[in-house]
This record gives C-alpha cells, sequence and structure tokens, in this order.
C-alpha cells in the first residue's frame, strides 16, 4: 500500500514510549484542545482498570482491549488471558522462534484467525473476538500488537477514519515490510456529504478553519484531510479508535449518555477535533432529554459548552438554565438546588458574557419567587444584581411593577419618598416612569407642607427645591392641584408668620407659576 512510503521515525519508539504514559501525563494533553474528561466507566471492571492505571505508567493492554466492552468481567478477563496463553504455548509448540520473519508472520496469522478473529463486523470489540470471534478492523490491530509486543516483532499501526492495518517489520531491518490487513472498513466509510459539512462547520466554529476555506474548497476532501488523516499509532492511540468506535455504536444504539463516556475516553487516549466533534454530538443528543435533576446532566451541559463555546452553546445553556428555573424554584420550590446549578454554570463556563446572561436569569427567577410571596425589597434586591448592560425592557417592566407594588403598601409619605429614591438611584430609567415620579412628586408637595406646619422650613424648603427640580425633569407628570396649592400656600404663611414678608412672597409667586387661578394663594397675596 501507498501508506507503506510513509515513515515516521519516531514511530520506532513503539511501545516502550507508551509504557511511559500515565492516566496524568494523557490528560496533559486536554488542555491544548479546552477540554478536561471526566471519565465514566462502562462497568465495574473498565472501572478497576483504570484505578489500577492511575498508580503507575505501566498499561495493562489486554485488560484495556477488554474493558472497552460493558459486558467485561473478572471472569471474562481471566478467560481471555488464559486464551492468550494457550495461543503463546501453541505458537511455542510450532517453534516460532526458529522460524524466519515472514514465517512467524504467516503462522501468528493463521492461528489469531483460527482462535479470534472468525467473522468480520464492523463494531465488534476486543471481547467478542474471546468470546464469539467477532472482529473489527481496529480489534485485530489491537489482538496483533499484543502478539507482537510479546514477540519482540517491531511493527506500525496505521490507520485513518476508514480503516487500520498493522505492519510487521516496517523499516525492513528483518526482510520487510509486511502488511497485515483484517476485516473491511470502519463504521465512519460514506459519510455524507451534509455530515461531511457539519463536521466542517464544526471547525469553523472551534476556530480551526476558516469559513472563506470551507466554501473554496471540495467539502470531501477537506473532511479527510481533517477528520482523522492517516498516521501510525501508538498502543493507547489505538484504543482510542476502538473507544470511538463503541461510542458511535452507543450513538447509533440512542444512548447518548453512554456514547459520550465512551467518546470521552476515545478523547483521552487520541485528542483530536474528530474525536471532540463526535463528543460534542453526543452532549448535544443527551440534552434534549435531560432534566438536569441529577448532577451528571449538569456536567454533561457544561461539557456540550466546553467543547465548542460560542453563541449557539449559549443559547442552548440559557434555555436550559431557563427549565431548571420553572422546574426547580417554582414547580419543586428546591431553592438551594436551583443555587447550586447557577453556582455550576458560573464556575465552570469560563465566559464573562454568558455569566451576564445567566445572572438575568437567575436574579429575575429569584425576584419572581420573592414577589409571588409578597416581598417585593427582596425581590428588588435580586434585581439590583443584574448587570446594568442586560436592563431590557421586560426588565424595566417587572422592575416597574414589584416596585409600584411595594409602593402600594406604604402609608408614610417619608417611608415612600426614600424608597422612591433608592430606586432613581438605583435605576435611573426609572425617571422616564410617569406613575412613579407623580406619586414622586405628590409625596415631596405632602412632606414639605408637614414640615412647614410643624416648624421645620429648612427641610420644608429643601423639599420644595427639590419637587420644583423633579418636576422640570419630569416630563408628563400630572400635578395634585389640591396638594400643590396647600404645600406653597403652608410655605408663605409660615416666613409671614417669621416676619419674613418677602420670602413668604416668593413661595406665593412661585405657588402661582404653577397654579395662577389659585384663588387661595392669590388671596394670600
Amino acid at each position: 500500500m501507498k501508506y507503506l512510503l510513509i515513515i515516521c521515525t519516531f514511530a520506532a519508539l513503539g511501545l516502550t514510549q507508551l509504557q511511559a504514559q500515565s492516566l496524568a501525563q494523557l490528560k496533559k494533553a486536554f488542555t491544548a484542545l479546552g477540554y478536561e474528561p471526566a471519565l465514566k466507566y462502562v462497568s465495574i471492571y473498565e472501572s478497576d482498570i483504570y484505578k489500577k492505571w492511575a498508580d503507575t505508567t505501566s498499561l495493562d493492554r489486554l485488560g484495556f482491549l477488554l474493558a472497552i466492552d460493558e459486558k467485561a468481567t473478572d471472569s471474562l478477563a481471566k478467560m481471555a488471558r488464559a486464551r492468550m496463553a494457550s495461543f503463546y504455548t501453541e505458537l511455542e509448540a510450532k517453534k516460532i522462534g526458529e522460524k524466519s520473519l515472514r514465517q512467524q508472520i504467516s503462522l501468528i496469522r493463521r492461528l489469531m484467525r483460527k482462535r479470534f478473529l472468525n467473522s468480520y463486523h464492523p463494531a465488534a470489540t476486543p471481547l467478542e473476538a474471546f468470546t464469539q470471534g467477532l472482529y473489527s478492523n481496529f480489534t485485530a490491530c489491537g489482538l496483533y500488537a499484543l502478539v507482537f509486543d510479546h514477540y519482540g516483532i517491531p511493527y506500525q499501526i496505521w490507520a485513518d477514519a476508514i480503516q487500520a492495518l498493522v505492519v510487521a517489520d516496517p523499516f525492513g531491518q528483518y526482510g520487510g515490510p509486511i502488511e497485515i490487513e483484517e476485516g473491511g472498513e470502519f463504521l465512519q466509510a460514506g459519510v455524507n456529504s451534509q455530515a461531511q459539512l457539519h463536521y466542517l462547520s464544526f471547525l469553523v466554529k472551534a476556530g480551526v478553519l476558516k469559513q472563506e476555506k470551507v466554501q473554496s474548497s471540495k467539502f470531501d476532501e477537506l473532511f479527510y484531510k481533517y477528520y482523522l488523516p492517516m498516521e501510525d499509532l501508538f498502543f493507547h492511540e489505538l484504543l482510542g479508535m476502538l473507544y470511538l468506535q463503541s461510542g458511535m455504536m452507543y450513538m447509533r444504539r440512542r444512548k447518548p449518555v453512554q456514547a459520550a463516556w465512551q467518546l470521552e475516553k476515545a478523547f483521552l487516549f487520541r485528542p483530536s477535533y474528530a474525536v471532540k466533534y463526535r463528543l460534542y454530538l453526543a452532549r448535544v443528543q443527551a440534552l434534549q432529554a435531560a432534566t438536569f435533576g441529577n448532577w451528571e446532566e449538569v456536567q454533561n451541559l457544561i461539557s456540550a459548552y466546553q467543547l465548542l463555546p460560542g453563541e449557539e452553546m449559549q443559547q442552548l445553556v440559557l434555555q436550559a438554565f431557563v427549565s431548571m428555573g420553572r422546574t426547580y424554584l417554582h414547580k419543586k420550590d428546591s431553592t438551594a438546588y436551583y443555587d447550586q446549578l447557577f453556582q455550576a454554570l458560573t464556575t465552570q463556563l469560563a465566559d464573562s458574557q454568558l455569566h451576564k446572561q445567566l445572572g438575568l436569569v437567575y436574579y429575575q427567577e429569584k425576584a419572581q419567587k420573592e414577589a409571588q410571596a409578597g416581598q417585593y425589597p427582596a425581590a428588588i434586591a435580586w434585581l439590583k444584581q443584574v448587570d446594568s448592560s442586560l436592563w431590557q425592557e421586560d426588565f424595566k417592566t417587572r422592575l416597574a411593577h414589584y416596585t409600584g407594588a411595594y409602593l402600594a403598601t406604604l402609608t408614610s409619605c417619608t417611608d415612600r419618598l426614600l424608597f422612591i429614591q433608592d430606586q432613581l438611584d438605583s435605576f435611573p430609567f426609572l425617571h422616564q416612569r410617569t406613575d412613579l415620579m407623580n406619586i414622586l412628586l405628590n409625596c415631596q408637595l405632602e412632606e414639605a407642607t408637614a414640615h412647614f406646619r410643624q416648624g421645620r422650613p429648612a427641610l420644608g424648603a429643601s423639599l420644595l427645591a427639590e419637587f420644583e427640580k423633579t418636576y422640570q425633569a419630569a416630563e408628563g407628570s400630572m400635578l395634585n392641584e389640591p396638594q400643590l396649592e396647600q404645600a406653597y400656600l403652608a410655605a408663605a404663611q409660615h416666613y409671614r408668620q417669621a416676619g419674613m414678608p418677602a420670602k413668604a412672597k416668593t413661595y406665593v409667586e412661585k405657588g402661582l407659576k404653577f397654579l395662577p387661578q389659585s384663588a387661595a394663594l392669590l388671596n394670600f397675596r
């Protein structure tokens, strides 16, 4: 094959380099693609395999091959190891060590087909090779890799998005190279043009490709160039391909949650945009049925966003969070859980603009909850935390409603004035609310009247000055004529009684500017 002409010198390191890889070291590769896996396991056996690996740089290759299948158990693994041991015993009985490399390869292939590779299936797992004789292209490569490593036979694994093969003695040190192909194409063969375009769109959103390049190129050629191009794989990367195969099968079975578990591990072992894309599809599909009643679904939403940050996922996260509020804050009255959801999203998603949008939803929903209980000050306190850049009409209407509702509960003009002034300081747009400004103006007049009549002229004069300033700025406000007349008359009466006729006259004239036909003010004049 043409791929034999491609030789990468570092491939000679083979499994020696693999054995220096620990779980922690492999996880470091994720930072380059902006994603950190949260591994989940399809069986207790698989979980145990990973736990053992976490403490060592030695990878149990057969154990990992078997662990990909959800049916794997300790007893099945024991059977598989026994069959491999028997396989090696049979090869030894045929004096494999005394044969030439080509004879060794021929013997291994014959016996492999007899013992494990009986029937090809593109989605077969390594465990199924031991239990049913089923195998896939990548399963066969994995088994050959185990055997070649056992006998010290140099090899390379070559794979792309469609197929894989093992090349024994790739550098011709012992008369090679020798190609070993088993089975047919991988599950991803024959991807239609729509699917290709969707993947290329994903790369554009991820910043890998420019839209201009996609528009000026042939989809098919560009897709295979950026999907999984032909390259040589280390053993752990082959595991990644097997996990990719497994994840795609779960997707076909409409089990996106389990698909995501497998694709996470595919990404761990072979981080690439192709695997990231498949994982993104699984995450998004899993969200379609999510109620976010358990933490795994929440983490799935967070992971989906981390895989492809941007406007599309921002909207998905916001829609999901709106649904969370309806369900857990209002319907189920699970306030603490709703708070935890908000905290998780805003701490784990590194997007300041999204944080603001989530805050808008969260603070408004919390405000609504308080308002429904008649706790308007608490409701308004929540709305004060919304970023001012998001004060749109819906927010303004909501805030004005809560303000008016609370004002209706206050019987003292003093309390009303304090509350309204605080609202205007916090939300300047309320100056445009005529109903609120009318209340403010009338309270200023009423309080000013009281101050003058009770011997507090400085406070009364200050309030009338505020009234005049407010009225001038508040377009469309309606004057309470009797209240206005009483306020300016009270001021004039106070200053006349205090022996300050000029000042008394000043307030009469001010009042007449508002009410030129006021009989009381004209008579006092």
